[in-house]
């Protein structure tokens, strides 16, 4: 018995708990490429990490509230009524408006802003110039975006920073890393590779799950908050969207993340519950043998006997050793 439970959890190498852990291997190495897709979403300008990114805002102009809040920008318009009486007033008004109304006639090269989309590391903006993408609002400053009158890049920069909680993200790559690491020295015939390792990706595995769980719940919920409440404070006027494909890849790191664990953990308990067994049978067998020995004998000794027995067969001294033993002849 004490074979079996070595020969079941030696190295991790049986052939019973060996494709467990290459399976749990191709799983952890998709959802590292799934976390760092997430990661690099909103960090390029690239068609395709733009469009993976946590939520989006935009102003809705054909809005109620962003038509009201244009005609107080354009409120210049009215001084043309005291255009004669006041013309140097006037011209100075008109100069002041000028520089603070963000709808005011544009320069054929000054781009204008159409978009704002937030990952968990970058945002990119959509001008009439194209997109630019930068880590944080500071450096976008740096740049001509256009006229953003309700300050839609600071709202930006305040959800990525202060609002999305990315610390259980963070922690599902990290806990996914350390497993990896565990499950790949377990599937990979490396002699001297302890038990405790499989332990260790098991413990690591649930942590993934748990957080990568919690990353999603939260990311939904807290952009479905966001986006209630902006849209019933402006009234329509800053459109939000939430990212689908940054979701979609959350939650597949979940499932992938998930089936890895129920498999390392099912070799976790089954080489436990044989070495339960195990321990179990030979208490057992211990104490009938005592028993019916008067205590002359134990089972070690029975299995220092055993051995010699099998060196002396593999030395071909056996049936030597039997002429000098009637009882056992007979």
């Amino acid at each position: 018995m004490r074979f079996a439970g070595a020969v079941f959890s030696r190295f991790g190498t049986s052939s019973l708990s060996r494709p467990v852990f290459i399976f749990s291997l191709l799983c952890l190495t998709l959802t590292l490429i799934f976390n760092s897709l997430i990661l690099a979403g909103s960090t390029s300008r690239s068609p395709t990490l733009r469009n993976w990114y946590l939520v989006s805002f935009k102003y809705n102009t054909n809005s109620e509230f962003y038509k009201t809040l244009e005609s107080i920008y354009s409120a210049k318009d009215k001084v043309t009524d005291v255009k004669d009486k006041v013309t140097d007033v006037k011209d100075k008004v008109d100069d002041t408006l000028d520089k603070i109304n963000p709808f005011n006639k544009r320069d054929s090269d000054e781009p204008s802003f159409n978009e704002i989309r937030v990952g968990y590391r970058g945002l990119c903006i959509d001008t009439s110039h194209g997109w630019e993408c930068a880590y944080s609002a500071a450096k976008l400053s740096t740049q001509d975006i256009g006229k953003d009158p309700l300050h839609l890049v600071q709202i930006a920069d305040i959800y990525k920073d202060k609002i999305v909680w990315s610390l259980p993200f963070w922690l599902c790559v990290s806990a996914t890393a350390a497993a990896w690491i565990m499950v790949i020295a377990n599937a990979l015939p490396i002699p001297m590779i302890p038990v405790w390792t499989k332990k260790v990706a098991a413990g690591c595995l649930a942590i993934a799950a748990v957080s990568s769980l919690g990353a999603m719940v939260l990311a939904g919920v807290i952009s479905s908050s966001v986006s209630t409440i902006i849209d019933k404070v402006t009234v329509d006027a800053i459109e939000v969207h939430i990212g689908r494909t940054v979701l979609c890849f959350g939650w597949t790191v979940f499932a992938l993340v998930t089936v890895s664990m129920l498999g390392v953990c099912a070799i976790v308990v089954a080489e436990w519950s044989v070495n339960k067994a195990t321990t179990f049978v030979e208490a057992q067998a211990e104490k009938g043998l005592n028993t019916a020995t008067g205590g002359k004998f134990g089972l070690s000794d029975v299995e220092s006997a055993g051995a010699k027995l099998e060196g002396l067969k593999r030395g071909g001294g056996l049936t030597k050793g039997f002429a000098f033993v009637p009882s056992l002849r007979r």
